[in-house]
This record gives C-alpha cells, structure tokens and sequence, in this order.
C-alpha cells in the first residue's frame, strides 16, 4: 500500500497543484538541466499555495521522482538559491532517500488517524486512542533519528557540485 500510494497520499494530504510546463517553462528548463546533470529523469513539479518556505521530494525511485516547491520559497528565494535547494532535492531522488521518507512520514500520520478512528468507534477502545496519540510524536521523533542527517549534509554537498555554486545553497 505504501510503495503504491505514498507519494500520491501525501501530495493530496499537502493539497499540492501540479505546475505546468507553460505556466513555468523556467522553472522547468532549471530542473530539467539539474537532473541531466544528475543522471535521472526530470521529476514532475508540484506548488503549495503556503507563505512558508518549504520543498520536498518524493517518489518510489529516481525515474518517478517529484518535487513539491511552496509559494512561500519561490517568492523568498533568489533564482540561484532555488536552484540550488532543487539540487538538494535531485539528489534525495537520484539516491531513494525520498521512498524512506515517504515511508516515515505516512508512518507518523498514520497513529492519530488510527487514535482518531479508534475514539469515535468505541469509549472501551479510548485507552487505546490515548496510546496512538502518544505514538505519532514518539515515532516521529524515532523517524528523526533513522533518517540519518548524514544524508542531508550528503544531499548538501552533492547538489552544490551539481550547481558548481555552493553560497547560493548556504544563503
């Protein structure tokens, strides 16, 4: 279920708009050359209508990747510091760091789901509701730990050789 549907789940959950080719053709052309240079497919590209700077990938494997941008980060952001922030992205795609992730967020929103079904079924079953509620942010934190910020400083370094301009990611 996971493998098949997280990226799909969570692009719904985060109520995040395909972007068009026509509607940003730079944007496009930016993140085209990157994952050329990458060696993976371009991944589709997908926009949040939040003032909060945020990116993210997703997607099963490097030929299926995806990259969520917010309205916030283009808005904020330079146009070498966007592409340099796609370059981090490109390599969490080209490496599968996004499947694990996928797999850790669907993990952590799962618990106050279940502790939410759970309480509306049964007031015998509240005890239990109460656990999954303890669950979801004692995962997360746990998922914070697996998911190793070694591959975030990888990501760092492999997308700044990808740019060839390494302040625009520091700034």
């Amino acid at each position: 279920f996971c493998y098949f549907l997280a990226d799909n789940l969570l692009l719904s959950f985060l109520k995040a708009k395909p972007i068009l080719q026509e509607q940003n053709a730079h944007l496009y052309t930016k993140v085209h050359a990157l994952a050329e240079d990458a060696g993976i497919s371009t991944p589709q590209l997908y926009y949040i209508d939040d003032s909060a700077m945020n990116v993210l990938s997703l997607g099963k494997n490097a030929a299926q990747g995806k990259i969520v941008i917010t309205k916030g980060l283009m808005e904020k952001l330079t146009s070498a510091e966007i592409e340099a922030v796609l370059a981090h992205e490109l390599i969490h795609i080209q490496r599968n760091d996004t499947r694990t992730q996928e797999y850790a967020a669907l993990i952590v929103a799962i618990f106050p789901l279940l502790a939410e079904k759970l309480r509306r079924t049964n007031v015998l079953l509240l005890p239990l509701a109460f656990l999954f509620s303890l669950l979801s942010p004692i995962s997360a934190f746990f998922m914070q730990i697996v998911l190793s910020p070694r591959r975030e400083f990888e990501a760092d370094a492999s997308g700044m050789l990808l740019t060839r301009y390494p302040q625009a990611l520091a700034a």
